[in-house]
């Protein structure tokens, strides 16, 4: 298959006007429709009524983070192989961020790869993960482990389906807006600041607006950096220590809330190691506080933090790299050599997060 742009995220009202433009460009392919079963929940005519049409088949399954592992992808290859999808076929991923994640690994892999489609009903996906081409599972509790990058079609984010997320998968996803303001786009930040007790709330009338903001930011690294061989690594703010986090409290702390830790641990080394200006980390810690995104953390000893972090893809030449912001708005990598000021980092991010998980509480 050739290489294609990176696709823009299109956000549109509902599901119809998906269909709609999907029909008229590849309506004449054989379809496999992988859905969350928790959207299909809520949009179950629409959607059911799709997977009855010829030519199309549709596949239930559990979202969450459990989903990307090998075995979800032989489901997958068994249902395309039952509905006859050829290498003319059209995968679409229905869901968040960990489905969307899965389905285009399957669709790089099915007959050396088809041509898929994310569709995206999460702030997370819409802000960020449904963005780049990136696919990946997951395997021997390794967070990614296994990935390729397969760039989609095309990208579109449901309005509609923001409706029906729970209120925790919401908020979740705004840490990564949060991260595309802090490596690029100062007044992304300012803004988020503003409106970040709305945003909690979900009363922002602004909150498309910031998720296109977010969706933009990685659309333009991704033109300038496909295959992630220099600034598409920014991206990554937040994901060294949030990662790991990830992996050790999985499934009981979400992947927006283990990066907005991360990013509190990133922020803290920045002042420590690159010269952010003094108070950054409080700035950033306050802003994750007011957005619902600080949980308390499981006791984890560094040694075992540093050991999930340094069995990473993240680990070039021996040495972790980690993205740290010299000031708001700007980012760069950094081989980390001082083990001593990540600990010192990972115990103010744990002491913060347990700070701002009881504020939140109350």
């Amino acid at each position: 298959m050739k290489q294609l742009r990176p696709a823009a995220m299109h956000v549109v009202a509902g599901f119809g006007d998906v269909w709609s433009a999907l029909e008229h460009a590849y309506g004449d392919r054989r379809w496999l429709i992988v859905v969350d079963g928790n959207v299909l929940r809520h949009h179950q005519g629409m959607l059911r009524g799709l997977g009855r049409k010829r030519r199309k088949a549709l596949v239930e399954l559990r979202a969450g983070e459990a989903v990307k592992r090998l075995g979800a992808v032989e489901l997958l290859a068994a249902a395309a192989l039952d509905a006859g999808l050829d290498r003319g076929g059209l995968v679409v991923a229905v869901g968040g961020g960990t489905l969307c994640d899965l389905t285009g690994f399957f669709a790089s892999m099915w007959m050396r790869g088809v041509e898929w489609v994310p569709v995206a009903t999460t702030t997370l996906s819409i802000a960020d993960s449904a963005i780049g081409g990136k696919t990946a599972v997951n395997w021997k509790g390794s967070k990614n482990l296994l990935g390729h990058f397969h760039d989609p079609v095309a990208v579109y984010g449901v309005e509609g389906a923001l409706d029906t997320l729970p209120t925790r998968h919401y908020r979740a996803g705004l840490a990564e807006v949060v991260k595309s303001a802090l490596i690029a786009d100062r007044r992304l930040f300012e803004r988020l600041e503003a409106s970040a007790d709305e945003l909690r709330a979900r009363s922002a009338a602004d909150l498309l607006d910031l998720l296109a903001a977010a969706a933009a930011i990685k659309c333009a690294v991704v033109v300038q950096d496909p295959r992630e061989q220099g600034i598409r690594a920014h991206l990554n703010f937040g994901h060294t220590v949030g990662h790991a986090l990830e992996s050790l409290h999985r499934p009981r702390l979400y992947h927006g809330e283990a990066v907005a830790a991360g990013m509190i641990a990133a922020s803290s080394l920045s002042e420590r190691l690159v010269g952010a200006p003094q108070g950054t980390t409080d700035r950033v810690a306050g802003l994750l506080e007011r957005l619902g995104l600080l949980r308390v953390l499981s006791p984890v000893s560094f040694s075992t933090l540093w050991g999930v972090m340094t069995s990473d893809k993240k680990v070039a030449h021996g040495k972790l790299r980690v993205v740290l912001t010299p000031e708001i708005g700007t980012a760069t990598v950094t081989a980390l050599e001082s083990r001593p000021a990540l600990r010192q980092a990972v115990q103010e991010m744990q002491r913060r997060c347990a700070v701002g998980a009881r504020e939140n509480s109350r």
